[in-house]
């Protein structure tokens, strides 16, 4: 078999809800995200955050299902110059791209290095790849979830064209406690919405050019929120953001 699997960009997952799956021993969250770059970013990268439910250390196993070329519409892409490597808790510092599944540990209490990532390197290549997972308890394959990881890579004059706005958003603390700063560092005015654990949207806020605000997050819930970024145009991207409560 060959192994498609580029190595250097962080992409987050997605949890499909399909009545064949369900979880009540560890969630996933957010349960799904998009990543869109130019194929001249060096690495591409979100994640999903993992949390055991349960009081139990539970022994997990994650399965690759699937990886699609242009499933999106944007063209394939060539997996020959593409690098894709997965991250699961316990290799979160040791990309694996040559594996097509593999088990860790997901203890009891939530860390912030609980995450489930997929590291696309698009080697100056443009194209669509969506990456399909299972994750399930070993002892019970049943309670399972499907994650999706969807990356766009896109042609130079097309990200300029768009004015990427996910290239403009920078997010500091993440993961954050009581405050976090949003600097927008792209050439134009930016609205950014906060989508919640839950999936809801809540407020949105514009940050101009060359801006910096700062954000009370400690009375928010708990969990991985998305920061859904659009600029004027209509483009947008989105950035997860790991609230810890006190």
């Amino acid at each position: 078999m060959k192994y498609l699997y580029p190595l250097t960009l962080p992409v987050l997952m997605v949890f499909t809800g399909n009545a064949l799956y369900s979880q009540t021993s560890f969630s996933l969250s957010p349960s799904i995200v998009y990543a869109e770059k130019p194929k001249t970013t060096f690495v591409l990268y979100n994640f999903t955050a993992l949390e055991n439910l349960t009081s139990d250390t539970l022994h997990m196993r994650w399965v690759k299902t699937s990886v699609v070329a242009g499933a999106s519409g944007h063209g394939g892409g060539d997996f020959n110059n593409w690098t894709i490597a997965v991250q699961d808790p316990n290799n979160y510092h040791t990309p694996a791209n040559d594996l097509d599944s593999a088990d860790f540990v997901l203890t009891p209490s939530a860390n912030f290095t609980d995450k489930f990532l997929l590291h696309l390197h698009p080697n100056n290549t443009a194209g669509n790849l969506v990456a399909t997972f299972k994750l399930f308890p070993i002892a019970n394959t049943a309670d399972s979830a499907i994650v999706k990881f969807d990356y766009t890579v896109l042609d130079v004059a097309s990200a300029v064209e768009e004015h990427d706005a996910g290239m403009g958003l920078s997010i500091y603390p993440n993961p954050a406690t009581e405050k976090v700063l949003l600097r927008n560092t792209a050439q134009e005015a930016l609205e950014v919405t906060w989508i919640g654990p839950d999936g809801k949207r809540h407020e949105t806020t514009r940050i101009l050019s060359g801006e910096a605000i700062q954000e009370q997050v400690a009375g928010k819930v708990s969990g991985t929120w998305q920061l859904l970024v659009r600029n004027g145009m209509g483009f947008q991207a989105s950035f997860p953001l790991i609230i810890i409560g006190r």
